[in-house]
């Protein structure tokens, strides 16, 4: 399409939005907003300012950050378009609601990446409907018969989106209420982590993570029978499941042992750090090696305190590949802004965790811990944004609490 789906959704939200405060101000002779949207926006300024700063101290033209709230903007009114159809159908959000069309997409995501993998023409089809930068396409290029590429979600990106569902089955299990959606997450999760560790093994992350919180919460004396029954469910089926994957490759080894000769390729990438720690002892990949050699800090302090303005190696072309070759989430932010601008980015990433914890649970602890963990170890791999995730719940800190209704689970 000539408009990107972000953009479409984002003017049909503001429509909605612009109608509701109307209808808001004609009923009510007021417009009512949450402190928390107007506190996103404060530090998204505070973020553009910080990078105009370091962009008129080094004579940069890279106005990767400056752009940012317009993104942001972007993000927000396009979720509200969601939360506007959402509460029609519900008439309440929870928790759970949310997560679920977030875990059913991300599902949909990793089964349809599957299929391009295995069949050229879907991969193809699918391909060619995307829009790809040319750093995307020179990776896809070295890449397609390696891992799987994914339809909307691809590379450290893929991988974060992957985790991120992983994190959020495991706590919605414990409000799950009925073997149908224990069936429903223990089938996700496990398909979810399989195939998206041939996506990206940033999954491994969302994995260990999320096995965290359900052996934590099991262990937690305080957790009540129903939630431990609804865990011991939900690792029971998963249980059948991997049996039943099992015996799926299987009949696929009898059957159909070209397809298998695929996806060994795909799984080899995927489990590299599996295979090489059974067979050398040592829990490595190319990757992580790579990653190693990325570790490198500015060696002046005027980088510490106003960073280089730089992000890409050819200023504003994302083909030439990021500034200094660097891929690590700290390091980029801080060659681009220096430190008050890290501190910044991170400082917004957790108070939409905040914010989102204390929306949606009675005791959010465990989850802001969770998330807070997730994004501070993935800036030590790439630049792990989950602002426009966290956007998604979000969108409810837009109006008073008078017109939205939260079941805080």
């Amino acid at each position: 399409m000539p408009f990107g789906t972000r953009e479409f959704t984002a003017i049909l939200g503001l429509i909605g939005f612009i109608i509701k405060k109307i209808f808001e101000l004609e009923r009510h002779n007021n417009v009512f907003l949450t402190n928390n949207i107007i506190k996103i926006y404060f530090v998204l300024m505070l973020l553009s300012f910080i990078s105009l700063i370091s962009l008129t101290a080094n004579s940069s033209s890279e106005i990767e950050y400056i752009k940012y709230s317009i993104t942001v903007s972007t993000i927000i009114f396009g979720s509200y378009l969601l939360y506007l159809i959402l509460i029609k159908v519900h008439h309440f959000l929870s928790f759970q609601i949310i997560a679920n069309y977030i875990i059913a997409v991300v599902l949909f995501q990793v089964i349809l990446s599957l299929l391009m993998f295995i069949f050229p023409t879907v991969n193809t089809f699918f391909l060619n409907i995307q829009v790809f930068n040319e750093m995307d396409v020179s990776v896809i290029e070295q890449t397609v018969e390696l891992r799987l590429i994914g339809f909307g979600a691809r590379f450290f990106g893929a991988g974060l989106v992957n985790a991120y569902a992983l994190i959020l089955i495991s706590f919605a299990v414990s409000f799950s209420k009925n073997k149908k959606e224990l069936l429903f997450y223990a089938f996700s999760f496990l398909i979810i982590f399989v195939i998206g560790m041939m996506m990206a093994r940033t999954t491994l992350i969302g994995f260990i993570l999320s096995l965290f919180v359900l052996l934590l919460s099991a262990s937690n004396t305080s957790t009540s029978a129903p939630k431990l029954k609804s865990k011991k469910y939900f690792l029971g089926y998963i249980f059948y499941f991997v049996l039943l994957l099992v015996l799926i490759v299987w009949v696929i080894t009898l059957f159909i042992p070209k397809v298998l000769e695929i996806l060994q390729v795909a799984s080899n990438f995927g489990f590299e750090i599996f295979i090489n720690y059974f067979e050398n002892g040592t829990a490595e990949s190319a990757s992580t090696d790579m990653m190693q050699e990325m570790y490198v800090w500015p060696q002046k302090e005027w980088t510490y305190i106003f960073g280089d303005g730089r992000f890409y190696s050819t200023p504003g072309d994302p083909s030439g590949g990021y500034y200094m070759g660097i891929d690590i989430g700290y390091i980029r932010l801080l060659y681009y802004f220096g430190i008050s601008g890290l501190i910044t980015f991170y400082w917004l990433q957790f108070i939409a965790i905040q914010m989102l914890g204390k929306t949606f649970f009675k005791k959010p602890y465990m989850f802001i811990i969770i998330m807070s963990l997730f994004v501070l170890i993935l800036g030590g791999k790439g630049l792990a944004d989950l602002l426009y995730l966290n956007l998604i719940w979000g969108v409810l800190w837009i109006d008073s609490e008078k017109f939205y209704a939260v079941k805080k689970q």
